[in-house]
């Protein structure tokens, strides 16, 4: 008997009767289901213009405008593109093709999509990736379907004898008081490199032959293009090279007479930082005088200029690439790591939400043993910040003097809800604009001339929360616009103020001569919530009180009102080590010393905290950020200058005191050892209803595969009889052949929920030479289980489920828990295997392309059968309708085999036995305790209408009343009330399936999405759903209203997760 379409009128509310299969309903009736919640939109990808003006940042528009101009007037060199080059991470290469640095903000973490389509992914941190590509392919990447936005990497700028003893580390004799020096702990610098041949960052003992830099990431680009042969760095999950490695032995080598190491530290900047935070002080006349924090802390230094001399400053994305470059090295090596960042600038919102900050953000709260540290700012005494209102109807001025230069730009933000128009007055009395609002987008509102450019419009902050975003005007001016005078005029007007017409805006050059604001000064990346924001005071100066705020020292707080900087630290006046590549501080050598020189600024307060926040993780490397940030915030000096208050815009919390911060941590005189072995700690932000536990062997299930060279591990936790998290994780390579992986986990303590949950976790190991390995897993009590796997240079054997007959007999056994019927088995099977005939095959299709496509299609109708529909999906209504949860993956599927005992005869649906069951566990489960719980104290006029609140149905009086009287009168039980509630159907003996009340279609339809994402999880990875992977997929379907165009099935089923339950993904 062939099989049947399945039909319901979405336009009556009478009984619908629903004409089913003997035992699966077809593919090709998904269109005449259910509605999927949102009727399908246009695919993006169909329409790229369209994603690029919605997901693109204004840089991005800018930039592709600019492009697209020089292109059409045939200027490739000197064009609208290199005016650009100090606010966007640009370059045009010999054959006049322009690429472009993108921050990719995923909407899940997973960008297999970018890599299937060709970006080159330098890295990725969370949901961000890092990629480089050709203006021209920016709509494309913009309209991926993982993709939520594109942003340009922006520019930033770069931003101790005397600093050792304001914070506390060394007596009044100049005696270090503290035994920690940073040994085992990593100082990552991110900066113009490191004078790797400066004996301060030598072994002592060595005779300058041995360095204690670990890794030399250098990403210097030499002669205009990547000629440098071992310029091939690529990270874990990256497919492009990021820069080029210089490994402990090469440098050694290269101390020793041997080697080549190219990197060399022009500007000097990143060896007087590095000096600063954990150099040792052996060079010059006075061994140790100029000492860092953490004179024994393994170094990690990444060069992120692409110009020798360090001029073209740090693209976003690179700082990106090299933060994640340094965590994994630091994994590598099993330590701690701190990373400096004395660098920034003010471009973005303020307020954390740049790629950069919301990457800290991620890197930071991964676990404990990291922190990274940023400098304030520089632009206290520059009034680069003007802030006020513009009342509806009316104009005010913004008066900019450029100082003889010109800005390079103004960054304008104001409340989402107001609508302001801008026009410009050029010092010459020209005047540009007005430029109104444009929901659209900066396509349409935009205006310009040769010397600048204004847009107006909403900048997505690229998150799920719109209320998030701001209006923004930008505005760039090109280098010539200084050609014009200083003096320049943005005028605003208030078209629409509904929210107050406030705004904040930041000058990239030049000063604010009118509506200047001293607060929110504080630079970019040093407003991510995760960051040690450091300021800095006077330690040194003939000028200045010692002990007084730096003038230049930035204030905050963050554009949306958050405390920054958190601690301020000697930044005016610190000798260091002076890099013998540059010039850098050679107005101020140290006094008879050539080694070191003296410099002042936000950039070397920083890495004063960075070294103590490395003294601090060697006393305890379990250490999180957030309790990092709250000991040096508790033990901060306040004195007559930072005053008395708790926070101060420029001291922050105070004062950095090392020693009491370490006292703090641990007795005040310790014997310094090797770094210990992770304790477990704390979880961060832990909530009292949540307790630990001790994870068990019997917890876990391990799987571990290769793909594309890159080794991965799966660690799937099972937590039996309660609801369990993963408080804390940690993944380390502890030799040559071990990886260590601690998992410390937690139950949910006050739940009323007694059932087993699970979860999953997939690491990358990287790619490994052939060999044997062990995954030795930790849990709070110590070692839990040793895996041991191998890695073979063979190719593996097929995977079974390719196999089109498995492939179908698992989707039996996983979706309908059960094995496959004949007729049933070979009718999916022929779906798959009849594309070896190419006229079953679309037009231009291949026959792996008609595979794919009908695994897909076979796959998705698992869950549109009338089998699952009256079982799985069934089940799911029960709970959501009633518990006001979903179920947890095992509780479910014990029901769902309840449900279905007995239900297939003779190859078909036995429709008695299909409304027997169903009856019958309606009335088990009233009586389950959950239910009861909730329900047994309620009336019956009380209870009828909760369950119609459940439902979110907005039932008559007349529907109400008929099931109350019901109950009142003895005609219904409350299990027969819920049945007709949740489900109200029948399967009749033709294979057909009936709703028997509106709001039993109501919910049904309500709810379909909801279960089919769950589904995914349950059916493919036999789990319970991560939070963020269901939403994202549960967004993707009510967007695109089909699993087809959502890619949603297609995902689950090439997934590495799912393919390794059968064989080698």
């Amino acid at each position: 008997m062939p099989p049947r379409l399945l039909k319901i009128d979405p336009r009556t509310k009478r009984s619908v009767r629903v004409v089913g299969t003997s035992s699966l309903a077809l593919f090709l009736i998904f269109a005449s289901l259910p509605p999927l919640g949102i009727a399908a939109r246009q695919d993006e990808a169909a329409d790229p213009e369209t994603a690029f003006a919605k997901k693109s940042d204004k840089l991005l528009k800018i930039v592709r405008r600019a492009a697209n101009e020089d292109r059409v007037r045939g200027r490739f060199f000197n064009g609208e593109t290199e005016r650009l080059r100090d606010v966007a991470a640009i370059e045009r290469d010999v054959s006049g093709r322009v690429r472009v640095s993108v921050a990719v903000r995923l909407k899940s973490r997973s960008a297999e999509e970018l890599k299937r389509s060709g970006f080159e992914i330098g890295a990725q941190i969370g949901d961000v990736a890092t990629v480089e590509t050709d203006v021209e392919r920016l709509p494309e990447l913009a309209a991926l379907s993982s993709v939520r936005k594109i942003s340009a990497a922006a520019v930033y700028k770069p931003l101790n004898d005397l600093a050792r003893k304001a914070v506390q580390l060394d007596n009044s004799a100049g005696q270090r008081i503290v035994s920690q020096t940073g040994r085992g702990v990593i100082v990552g610098i991110i900066d113009t490199g490191i004078d790797f041949r400066h004996p301060d960052f030598t072994i002592p003992g060595s005779n300058g032959q041995r360095t204690r830099i670990k890794a030399l990431l250098d990403m210097t680009v030499y002669g205009g293009g990547t000629t440098d042969p071992g310029w091939n760095y690529v990270l874990p999950g990256g497919t492009t090279p990021i820069g080029r490695l210089y490994t402990e032995a090469e440098i050694n080598a290269a101390l020793q007479g041997g080697g080549n190491v190219l990197e060399r530290d022009r500007n000097g900047h990143g060896t007087h930082v590095a000096g600063t935070a954990a150099g040792n002080g052996l060079a010059g006349p006075n061994p140790g005088l100029y000492a860092g924090m953490a004179p024994e802390a393994d170094l990690i230094v990444v060069k992120a200029n692409r110009k020798e001399d360090g001029s073209d400053g740090f693209r976003t994305t690179d700082i990106i690439n090299a933060m994640r470059f340094i965590q994994q090295k630091a994994m590598e090596l099993g330590e701690p790591f701190v990373i400096n960042l004395s660098l920034g600038g003010h471009q973005g919102p303020h307020d954390g939400t740049n790629p950069d900050e919301r990457v800290i953000d991620e890197i930071v709260s991964g676990g404990p043993g990291r922190a990274i540290c940023v400098a304030a700012g520089n632009e206290g005494d520059e009034d680069i910040h003007a802030s006020g209102g513009v009342p509806l109807g009316a104009e005010i001025q913004l008066q900019v003097d450029a100082g003889g230069d010109s800005p390079r730009f103004l960054e304008l933000y104001y409340a989402k809800d107001d609508r302001m128009t801008v026009k410009v007055t050029r010092p010459d009395g020209v005047i540009v604009g007005p430029v109104p609002y444009n929901p659209s987008g900066f396509i349409n509102g935009a205006a310009g001339d040769p010397y600048i450019r204004i847009y107006n419009a909403t900048d997505d902050k690229g998150d799920s929360d719109p209320t998030n975003d701001q209006n923004n005007i930008f505005i760039v001016f090109s280098d010539s616009a200084k050609n014009l005078g200083s003096s320049w005029t943005i005028t605003l007007r208030g078209d629409d103020v509904r929210s107050g017409g406030q705004f904040d805006a930041w000058l990239g050059g030049g000063r604010f001569l009118t509506y200047v604001d001293g607060s929110k000064r504080v630079s970019s990346p040093g407003t991510a919530r995760g960051a040690i924001t450091v300021g800095a005071f006077v330690s040194r100066s003939s000028v200045y009180p010692i002990g007084s705020a730096a003038p230049f020292t930035s204030p905050g707080p963050t554009a949306d009102g958050r405390p920054k900087p958190e601690i301020s630290a000697p930044g005016y006046f610190l000798y260091s080590s002076k890099s013998g590549d540059s010039n850098f501080g050679a107005s101020n050598p140290a006094p008879g010393d050539s080694y070191h020189a003296g410099a002042a600024g936000t950039s070397m307060s920083t890495p004063v905290v960075t070294g103590v926040v490395a003294l601090l993780l060697q006393a305890n490397s379990s250490l999180t950020s957030g309790q990092i940030k709250d000991i040096i915030r508790n033990t901060a000096i306040r004195d007559q200058f930072t005053g008395s208050s708790t926070w101060d815009a420029r001291f922050g919390y105070g004062k950095l005191n090392a020693a009491a911060a370490i006292s703090a941590v641990v007795a005040p005189t310790p014997t310094p050892t090797p770094i210990p072995t992770p304790s477990p700690p704390p979880p961060p932000y832990s909530l009292p209803q949540w307790e630990a536990i001790d994870l068990l062997p019997n917890q876990l299930e391990i799987r571990y595969w290769e793909l594309n060279g890159v080794t991965s591990i799966y660690v799937k936790l099972v937590f039996p009889g309660y609801e369990g998290r993963v408080a804390w994780e940690s993944l380390a390579r502890s030799s040559n052949s071990d990886f260590t992986l601690d998992l410390y986990i937690e139950c949910h303590i006050n739940s009323s929920v007694q059932v087993t949950t699970s979860t999953a976790r997939i690491y990358e190991l990287g790619k490994l030479n052939p060999g044997n390995y062990n995954l030795i897993i930790k849990g709070r009590g110590g070692i839990v289980l040793i895996f041991p796997f191998a890695v073979s240079s063979t190719p593996p054997p097929p995977n079974p489920i390719d196999d089109a007959r498995t492939f179908v007999r698992w989707h039996y056994v996983d979706f309908l828990s059960r094995e496959p019927d004949g007729p049933g088995w070979d009718h999916w099977t022929n779906e798959i295997t009849m594309c070896a005939d190419p006229s079953n095959r679309r037009p231009n299709e291949t026959e792996a392309m008609c595979v794919d496509r009908k695994r897909e299609n076979t796959s998705g109708a698992f869950f549109l059968s009338l089998e699952f529909q009256n079982t799985g999906y069934f089940v799911y209504r029960f709970y959501k309708g009633t518990l006001g949860r979903m179920p947890y993956y095992e509780e479910f599927m014990a029901d769902v085999r309840q449900v279905a005992q007995g239900i297939v005869v003779d190859n078909r649906l036995f429709a008695d036995q299909i409304n027997a069951n169903k009856r019958a566990f309606a009335e088990q489960w009233v009586t389950r305790p959950e239910f009861k719980a909730r329900y047994d104290a309620m009336s019956n006029e009380t209870f009828v209408n909760t369950l119609f609140t459940n439902i979110t149905y907005n039932a008559s009086s007349d529907e109400r009343a008929a099931l109350i009287n019901a109950l009142n009168t003895g005609a219904m039980t409350r299990g027969q009330v819920v049945y007709q509630i949740i489900d109200g159907t029948t399967f009749l003996p033709d294979g057909t399936m009936q709703f028997l009340t509106s709001y039993g279609q109501f919910f049904y339809r309500k709810e379909f999405n909801n279960a089919f994402v769950l589904m995914q999880y349950f059916g493919y990875l036999r789990r319970d759903p991560d939070p963020a992977g269901y939403n994202y997929w549960l967004t993707k379907l009510n967007t695109y209203g089909n699993f087809i165009d959502a890619q949603m099935v297609r995902a689950f089923i090439v997934s590495p997760e799912y393919r390794s339950r059968f064989g080698a993904p």
